[in-house]
C-alpha cells in the first residue's frame, strides 16, 4: 500500500491461487497492520462482507449493489 488511509500504509493486500480438484482455491490476505485498532476491526469486517458477496456472485451469479451490501 503506497497511497491510502494512514492505518493502511505499509500493509499488503493480495491473494494466492491453488489448484483444488476441478477448481481453484483462492486465499486473500491483508497483512502488516501496526495494531489491531478500531480501523483494523472495521476493515476486517468489510473484507469479510466483500468476500461473501464475491462468493455469491461466483457461485450463484448474484449481483449485490453497493447500496445494499449491508442488508445482504
Amino acid at each position: 500500500m503506497t497511497d491510502a488511509d494512514a492505518d493502511w500504509l505499509g500493509t499488503k493486500v493480495g491473494f494466492t491461487l491453488k489448484g483444488e480438484g476441478n477448481g481453484t482455491e483462492i486465499s486473500f490476505y491483508h497483512t502488516g497492520w501496526k495494531s489491531a485498532n478500531g480501523h483494523f476491526r472495521q476493515s476486517s469486517f468489510c473484507w469479510a462482507l466483500y468476500l461473501r458477496i464475491l462468493r455469491k456472485f461466483a457461485e450463484e451469479g448474484l449481483h449485490v449493489p453497493y447500496s445494499e451490501r449491508y442488508h445482504f
